[in-house]
């Protein structure tokens, strides 16, 4: 993977926290767009990381 595509999936994977209240934290992702096309069809994989996260019960 080339440097500059590294650093763009690093900045549309970047996340903004917009709610931060005890037991919810929400969090926007806004620039995923600038993720390539060939990106998308492994979203749903995200969830699934997340969820991996100790003391995260839903993404």
């Amino acid at each position: 993977m080339n440097v500059f595509l590294a650093s763009l999936l690093r900045k549309a994977l970047q996340p903004n926290v917009s709610a931060d209240v005890p037991g919810h934290l929400r969090l926007q992702f806004p620039m995923y767009r600038l993720l390539p096309d060939a990106a998308l069809p492994y979203l749903h994989y995200f969830d699934d990381a997340m969820c991996l996260l100790p003391g995260v019960l839903h993404a």
